[in-house]
């Protein structure tokens, strides 16, 4: 009996052992909704732009940045029992001021979700789905990108930087699966993230203050008395 035990037990362990694959448990959810499983129509891509306008993706900027960015900074309001709102009235901001804090984490944020947006549209978006649907929907992330950059530009000043890596970022990763600019360029996979590397690393060993140092890109003007004498 104890014999047939012991057979019975290295049988329980080989079966579960070799019995299947690594890959078994690696299998797309069926109850849940996940990037693998929900870029199937049109209407999908309308959802997940839809969501980008509001709730979730804007949640930190409104809650904790907006209202007192907004009236604090522009002299319209005033409340002398929270701390770091006496700063902005009195402009005296440093740098753990949790209303900045929130302001910029919550924009990133945002733009990290239109981000993920764009990747899973270029990358997983069903091949039933036409371009012109495809582009609109990216096109839509793209504007509420931009939104939140302009937020962080009229706030901070110099974010060149960081349009020129998501630029270039958003550019590499469409050359990877091959994009025409005159000639066909197609990248190897991981040339995105090689590059965006060696940038960034290239920019804290040469320009350590920022590709802008720190300055705002302004535009000329010429004064109207200049320009009408011309």
């Amino acid at each position: 009996m104890k014999h047939l035990n012991k057979i019975i037990l290295i049988a329980v362990v080989a079966v579960s052992c070799f019995g299947c694959k690594k890959s078994f448990l690696d299998r797309p959810s069926q109850s849940q909704i996940s990037s693998d499983n929900f870029y199937k129509t049109a209407s999908d891509l309308r959802l997940v732009t839809a969501n980008l306008y509001g709730g979730s993706p804007w949640g930190i900027w409104h809650h904790e940045a907006y209202l007192p960015l907004g009236d604090i900074l522009s002299g319209n309001g005033n409340r002398q029992w929270i701390s770091d709102w006496v700063q902005l009235y009195t402009r005296t901001i440093t740098a753990g001021n949790s209303v900045m804090q929130g302001g910029w984490k919550g924009l990133y944020n945002l733009i990290g979700q239109c981000n993920g947006v764009i990747n899973s549209i270029q990358q997983k978006a069903d091949k039933s789905i036409s371009d012109k649907d495809k582009n609109a929907a990216i096109g839509e992330a793209k504007f509420i990108r931009g939104v939140a950059y302009y937020y962080l530009a009229s706030l901070w000043g110099a974010v060149v930087g960081a349009l020129l890596v998501s630029g270039l970022d958003s550019f590499l990763n469409d050359a990877e699966d091959g994009v025409h600019i005159g000639f066909q360029l197609t990248l190897p996979d991981g040339t995105r993230l090689v590059a965006i590397g060696a940038l960034m690393a290239i920019v804290l060993i040469l320009r350590p203050s920022g590709i802008t140092g720190g300055r705002e890109v302004t535009l000329r003007r010429r004064s109207r008395a200049s320009a009408g004498a011309s």
